[in-house]
């Protein structure tokens, strides 16, 4: 599966979570904090719309 990624400062966060929930059509998009620990962002604190996807939790290491 294809992936993309942006990063927006914590003050656009709200209007691009409407935007991109309100447009997304048929694509899963996933949006989660940047917070150093990508395993836990990625798999506990990640926020899915449409259809949640499986994610490999071995391509994050325990201290990422």
């Amino acid at each position: 599966t294809g992936s993309w990624g942006i990063y927006l400062p914590i003050e656009h966060f709200a209007s691009a979570v409407s935007f991109v929930s309100m447009y997304h059509g048929d694509l899963s998009v996933l949006i989660h904090p940047n917070s150093g620990r990508q395993k836990i962002d990625h798999l506990i604190n990640g926020l899915w719309l449409h259809s949640i996807l499986r994610l490999n939790g071995n391509s994050y290491s325990e201290n990422d």
